[in-house]
């Protein structure tokens, strides 16, 4: 889903992601795949979308499943999975320096080039982070040692 700052009004933009479609899923399929995340529901959501002069403030949460093996018994399982988004987007400038100090809220902020923002890459890094480390089919999942 690609916007154009120009075209995102002061007051804002609301998109339901799961009555519009806003995604184009097979572009999102195409990125989970590069990430390892197997998408097996169209990701669904909602985001608040808003601009101040070039900065873009984007705040949701996005809902799909994806495919996971269980860490206990290498079963194969549909996870779902909930995902809050907050990002600030900034104009990328040429008189910005090649290496800054990040500060703690850094890294929910993300830049643009071209007046063109793509949220397809922050919505697969966003579903990525919310999977569990270890993530089990069941939470009294016994493993694969009987009894």
């Amino acid at each position: 889903m690609k916007l154009t700052v120009e075209s995102i009004p002061s007051e804002g933009i609301d998109i339901n992601l799961s009555s519009q479609g806003s995604f184009d899923q097979g572009e999102l399929e195409a990125l989970g795949s590069e990430a390892d995340v197997a998408l097996c529901r169209p990701v669904s959501g909602h985001m608040q979308i808003y601009r101040l002069d070039q900065e873009v403030y984007v705040n949701g949460d996005l809902e799909t499943a994806v495919g996971q093996t269980c860490c206990r018994c290498l079963g194969a399982f549909e996870l779902p999975v909930h995902a809050d988004v907050s990002y600030t987007f900034q104009p990328m400038g040429e008189s910005q320096p090649e290496e800054q100090e990040l500060k703690e809220e850094d890294p929910r902020i993300s830049f643009y080039t071209r007046s063109e923002i793509d949220l397809a890459p922050i919505a697969i890094e966003q579903i990525q982070l919310a999977i569990p480390m270890k993530p089990l089919c069941a939470p009294e999942c016994r493993g694969l040692c009987p009894a």
